[in-house]
C-alpha cells in the first residue's frame, strides 16, 4: 500500500507515501526519465509512481494475468515483465501499458527481474529451482547462473548501477540481500 525506500547497508526501511493501489507487486525504474513503474496485481494495470511522494497513477491494462517481475533497460528504453501465469517474457509499452510477448521462459515460476545496463544482462529468479538466471531479451531463452541458496522465497530483484550490485528481496525473512550475479 506504501512506497518505501530501503537502505542497502543497514536494511532500514523508510515510508515515502501511499501508492493509492493495494496490489503493487513489481517495480522497475527508468533512470533516463526518473520514472518508477509498478504493476498492480489486483487490477492488472501498469502504473507510474512518483518517487518523491509514492503516489501512483494508472497507465493502462497490461493484458497479462500474473506479472511477478519488472525490469527496465535504459539502453533501449524497454520495460520487461514476466507473466508467471504462463511463463512468458513480455515487453510493456510505457505510455499505455500494452504487452508484447518476447517468448516463453520454459517455467511459470520466474519471479523477480533486474537489468544490468553495463552488461546488458536481464536477471531473474526461479522460485521452483531456487536459481538465479539470465534471460535473453530477444528470445526469452534462460541460462542458469547458479542456486542462490534462499529457497523459493526470493521474489524481487534490483540492480544498483552506482555500486554494480544485484540485490534480492527474501520474502520469508523480510530482508534485502546482496546476490553474486556470477555464481
Amino acid at each position: 500500500d506504501h512506497l518505501i525506500t530501503i537502505d542497502t547497508t543497514t536494511g532500514e526501511a523508510s515510508i515515502v507515501g501511499p501508492l493509492g493501489f493495494v496490489g503493487v507487486i513489481a517495480l522497475a525504474f527508468d533512470a533516463n526519465t526518473h520514472t518508477l513503474y509498478g504493476f498492480d496485481g489486483f487490477s492488472d494495470i501498469l502504473i507510474r509512481i512518483d518517487p518523491a511522494t509514492g503516489a501512483g497513477t494508472e497507465i493502462g491494462p497490461v493484458g497479462a494475468i500474473d506479472v511477478e517481475g519488472l525490469a527496465f533497460d535504459p539502453n533501449t528504453d524497454t520495460l520487461y515483465a514476466v507473466d508467471d501465469n504462463d511463463g512468458r517474457l513480455l515487453t510493456l509499452e510505457t505510455a499505455m501499458g500494452a504487452s508484447t510477448v518476447v517468448g516463453f521462459l520454459g517455467s511459470n515460476s520466474i519471479e523477480g527481474l533486474a537489468f544490468d545496463p553495463g552488461t546488458g544482462t536481464l536477471y531473474g529468479t526461479n522460485a521452483s529451482t531456487d536459481e538465479l538466471i539470465t534471460i535473453d531479451t530477444a528470445t526469452a531463452a534462460v541460462t542458469t547462473v547458479g542456486t542462490h541458496g534462499y529457497g523459493g522465497f526470493i521474489r524481487g530483484l534490483a540492480f544498483d548501477t552506482s555500486s554494480d550490485e544485484l540485490f534480492a528481496c527474501d520474502v520469508e525473512d523480510y530482508r534485502v540481500i546482496a546476490v553474486d550475479p556470477f555464481t
